[in-house]
């Protein structure tokens, strides 16, 4: 990956981070207070392209439990998402940021503690199961 690209790509990670931090500090500042919150989620759902999720393989006919999930934030030149496990009730357990940039491998951006906990919480606001 070019120093060029790859920066665009992180930058791209960076903001899309900052702005889903914002995103659910703001919708715990409105729900804390019983305010009117429909603004706030409508801004975290919009900021997604797409929810996907998937599992391990399992037997013809057993029924479908997703394990992982991925919110696909923006897409092409550069990408990024947001992927992590679920646990049995389709619940987010961890969540990761990960970018890349035309022909290049997903990289993980690395996130502090606090930062992971928003990615776990804003994650938790779409529906796996099915």
């Amino acid at each position: 990956m070019t120093n060029t690209t790859e920066n665009r790509a992180i930058s791209q990670a960076r903001s899309q981070l900052e702005s889903i931090c914002e995103l659910v500090a703001a919708y715990g500042m409105v729900h804390k207070n019983d305010a009117d919150d429909s603004e706030e989620l409508e801004a975290i759902y919009s900021s997604v392209l797409d929810v996907s999720v998937r599992a391990d393989w399992q037997a013809a006919g057993s029924l479908f439990e997703p394990n992982e999930y991925q919110l696909l934030l923006c897409w092409g030149g550069p990408s990024v998402r947001v992927i992590g496990e679920l646990d049995g009730g389709a619940d987010p357990t961890t969540a990761r940021l990960e970018y890349q940039d035309w022909f290049t491998p997903w990289r993980e951006l690395p996130t502090s503690p606090e930062q992971t906990e928003a990615l776990i919480d804003y994650a938790r606001f779409f529906h796996f199961g099915s």
